[in-house]
């Protein structure tokens, strides 16, 4: 393809100007760019709330995963998140121009013991409600396992205790518009154990 003068040196000028610009661009000042990721305060757990939406909003996340705060892992515990102050925490969350990835639990589906199991699946549920509240689309769960269970695979009862467990946070957590994940962990860290746990919670959510 044939190139007159002026084409040649307008090319030239925008190749030797980019570098210069692109650095501008996407640098923590350019209020207007602001790049789809997001860090976990598992990173930073014990910067208090505003610390981390001001770390947030100074380098151009948009959005954080709320895993603990200020050594805190129960999250709705958390004053931050207590019914008196929710308002002004979604109002700060909102001026930030951040939103909520993920509310990320320690609920533990492993457990076959009856009262183990209840306050698990009534933690996730907890879990549930905040995220909820915070419109965060997710909320993180574990398959879990014992320290005595050297398995390195979950057996078909594990993966049955799972897979309802999942079904049923998922039948609570429809209404309250998010979806329950499980995290590639503990015993749970195959594709086709995840498969198999998946297709049989049979839940949209």
């Amino acid at each position: 393809m044939r190139s007159s003068r002026r084409g040649f040196l307008k090319g030239l000028s925008v190749a030797m100007l980019a570098p210069r610009l692109v650095p501008k661009a996407f640098s923590s000042e350019n209020k207007k760019i602001q790049l789809p990721i997001a860090f976990s305060t598992l990173g930073c757990p014990t910067w208090e709330w505003k610390k981390i939406l001001d770390f947030a909003r100074q380098h151009g996340f948009a959005a954080v995963e709320l895993r603990g705060l200020e050594g805190n892992l129960d999250l709705p515990s958390h004053p931050v998140f207590a019914p008196d102050r929710i308002e002004q925490t979604k109002r700060e969350i909102r001026e930030s121009r951040l939103t909520i990835a993920c509310v990320s639990s320690s609920a533990n589906l492993y457990f076959a013991d009856e009262a183990k199991r209840a306050k698990e699946l009534g933690d996730a549920r907890r879990f549930i409600d905040l995220a909820s509240m915070l419109g965060a689309p997710y909320v993180r769960v574990f398959g879990g396992g014992e320290q005595s269970d050297t398995s390195r695979l979950p057996d078909q009862d594990t993966k049955a205790r799972v897979a309802a467990g999942l079904h049923e946070l998922g039948n609570y957590a429809g209404p309250h518009k998010v979806k329950v994940l499980i995290e590639s962990h503990d015993h749970f860290t195959a594709s086709v154990s995840l498969q198999d746990v998946l297709g049989a919670a049979n839940s949209d959510h």
